[in-house]
């Protein structure tokens, strides 16, 4: 069995140093090139990692949402939380860095990082040069450098049009959001809207006239894009079934659906993304796919320690389920 006279003895430093760098002493001044020589000889030696209190203390959190976002969409509220308290488990010490220029100076002063939000290419490059561990929460791109952790959007989409399917429905529409490229400073599509053209699609059932998408995943967005969509179907049939993107999307198109009196789920079906519907008076309870933030700030986190700890250079994409919680706008 590996004892700490065995790490001591192969590592240079001292069986007192080593014991105090495990227990997570806070009193203890070491180099991070010092503690990496420990940590990795550790390893090397087959050390229980169940022995060692990791202290990590220079993770930074690029967190590219502003906090007006923040304070407005409950979801990026709870995901910097759970962030938060995950890596206080692991003892990590996150410091918050919010959109802006990346300074490779200041990045060189970390040990790894977490990202949220979407980056431009140049920003990858920067993190691509001067970090070799971190992990990217609900990335827009494929990283084969750094981990990834995602909802499984595509399930999700899948699953929605298998539902809406299975009741016999083939007037089938879509409501959502854009995705705004940092590189081009322009709108494209969102991979959730991918997603439902492809799949639906593939039943020959895709109807242009049934999708209306653009601007920001908000509530005043979806209040505009219901409009566009009565006012544009005002000679045809509404869709039979609706997927939004997301819930305070769903919530603008419930408001206004209710103001021309086309009632849910009777005249229409409706899921939604997310699980996150701020209360709304006089309004139903959306039928919605639940997007389990802790597990993903959970994953992230564990993604991170494990790095750290076993040096590992394959990057990992990880998706996380969703369940259908059960409400007004959709009856399974």
């Amino acid at each position: 069995m590996v004892t700490l006279n065995d790490i001591a003895k192969a590592s240079g430093y001292s069986p007192a140093t080593i014991s105090r760098l495990f227990k997570n002493d806070p009193s203890l001044s070491i180099r991070p090139q010092s503690k990496k020589i420990i940590f990795d000889t550790a390893m090397q030696l087959g050390y229980p990692l169940e022995k060692i209190n990791f202290a990590f203390d220079r993770v930074l959190l690029l967190y590219w949402i502003s906090e007006n976002e923040e304070l407005q969409d409950e979801y990026f509220l709870e995901m910097h939380q759970q962030l938060d308290q995950f890596a206080r488990n692991k003892h990590f010490s996150l410091t918050i860095l919010r959109k802006g220029k990346l300074d490779p100076h200041y990045l060189r002063t970390y040990d790894a990082f977490i990202a949220v939000g979407s980056f431009s290419m140049l920003d990858l490059e920067i993190l691509e040069k001067n970090f070799e561990y971190g992990v990217f929460v609900e990335a827009q791109h494929f990283q084969n450098k750094f981990d990834t952790v995602n909802p499984d959007l595509e399930y999700i989409t899948k699953k929605a049009i298998r539902l809406f399917l299975d009741k016999g429905y083939r007037k089938i529409g879509f409501i959502g959001g854009s995705y705004f490229s940092p590189d081009h400073s322009v709108e494209s599509r969102d991979i959730r809207e991918s997603y439902f053209r492809h799949y639906l699609n593939s039943y020959n059932l895709l109807q242009e006239k049934y999708i209306f998408s653009g601007g920001k995943f908000s509530i005043e967005s979806g209040r505009k894009l219901a409009n566009e969509m009565l006012q544009s179907l005002e000679k045809d049939p509404l869709p039979e079934a609706i997927l939004i993107a997301s819930d305070t999307i769903a919530l603008g198109v419930l408001q206004i659906l209710e103001q021309h009196h086309v009632k849910i789920p009777e005249d229409l079906e409706i899921i939604s993304i997310n699980n996150k519907a701020p209360s709304q008076d006089n309004l139903l309870t959306l039928a919605s796919f639940a997007i389990d933030i802790p597990e993903i700030a959970r994953t992230a986190i564990n993604l991170l320690y494990e790095q750290l700890t076993s040096h590992r250079k394959i990057s990992k994409n990880v998706l996380i389920g969703s369940m259908l919680s059960e409400g007004d706008s959709f009856q399974a």
